[in-house]
């Protein structure tokens, strides 16, 4: 419930009272994906719903995906789906 924090698998771990090895081993077998990668696929089907919605503006939107900056935030929501946030 929280996509913007600075989450780790240490800090995932710690949430789900696991060790990291523990926690990052079982995770990639439930879901077929580290754990990282599921927080960035959360964080980017958040904001393109913000997007979708124009409910706030590039900044916003940024930060509440975990980006310190509209520019960063550009490039990883590229990189994940093929479009910049303008475009999408």
């Amino acid at each position: 419930d929280a996509p913007a924090r600075e989450w780790t698998v240490e800090s995932l771990a710690e949430v789900a009272g696991m060790s990291r090895s523990a926690f990052a081993r079982k995770f990639r077998e439930l879901m077929k994906m580290a754990p990282i990668d599921f927080v960035v696929e959360m964080r980017m089907w958040q904001a393109a719903r913000h997007l979708r919605q124009l409910a706030s503006d590039m900044k916003t939107i940024a930060r509440q995906a975990g980006y310190q900056s509209p520019a960063a935030f550009s490039v990883a929501f590229k990189r994940w789906s093929g479009e910049t946030p303008s475009d999408y």
